[in-house]
């Protein structure tokens, strides 16, 4: 990262003579033989003040995604926490904070329920899907580093590679939607296993893909 720098202390200005000083030549003469060290000094600042703007836009740049990544995190953590598995084989009273999956993904639970198979996820206003609170990152290259907590979409026109994070915390959850309708992308385990197989995933279906990493292995929900 870019770090900011002080600028340098003004030059002093020599005098510049009046008309009928008695000194005028001599005065004019140090006065114009100081104009270069004014362009030295003038263009300096310049270069140190684009220095420092460029400081101030890195720093702020990583501050939102520094927050960003905060917030993905508190929400996987919340979603992890929380999981009572398939919505499909609950009954009864359901409480919040909750999270379950159905139909491919993972939902939060908004409200206490008092039977929780009348509020179906995806119909019931009672539920928000997981991968909305997450930040989305569109990927346009054939390589993409994974994060959990985060929602990529694969938008190159060529085949894409994901790898996924290879030590993540227990419950940590990566997004993964096919948006450039390709039968060949790839998840790349990156050390870890899939599904408890050691081999990389091809994503042969343009479709999303929701991985879960539970004891050690991410699992497709």
């Amino acid at each position: 990262m870019t770090s900011p720098i002080a600028p340098d202390a003004a030059p002093s200005v020599p005098e510049f003579p009046a008309l009928g000083d008695t000194s005028y030549n001599t005065k004019a003469y140090n006065w114009g033989s100081w104009m270069p060290s004014l362009v030295t000094w003038v263009t300096g600042a310049v270069s140190k003040a684009y220095q420092n703007a460029l400081s101030a836009f890195e720093s702020a740049t990583a501050s939102a995604a520094s927050a960003a990544a905060s917030e993905a995190s508190a929400v996987t953590s919340m979603a992890g926490s929380n999981f009572k598995g398939d919505w499909a084989g609950l009954t009864g009273v359901l409480n919040k904070p909750a999270s379950v999956a159905y139909a491919g993904r993972v939902w939060l639970l908004l409200d206490n329920l008092a039977d929780v198979t009348a509020a179906v996820p995806g119909v019931s206003a009672s539920w928000r899907a997981y991968d909305v609170f997450l930040p989305l990152v569109q990927v346009t290259g054939t390589a993409q580093t994974a994060v959990a907590g985060y929602h990529y979409s694969l938008n190159n026109a060529a085949a894409t590679t994901i790898t996924l994070p290879v030590s993540p915390a227990e419950g940590a959850m990566v997004w993964i939607t096919v948006a450039n309708g390709r039968y060949d992308n790839s998840i790349a385990r990156n050390g870890s296993t899939i599904m408890a197989l050691a081999e990389d995933m091809l994503l042969d279906n343009p479709t999303s893909y929701q991985l879960r990493f539970i004891n050690g292995s991410w699992r497709l929900l």
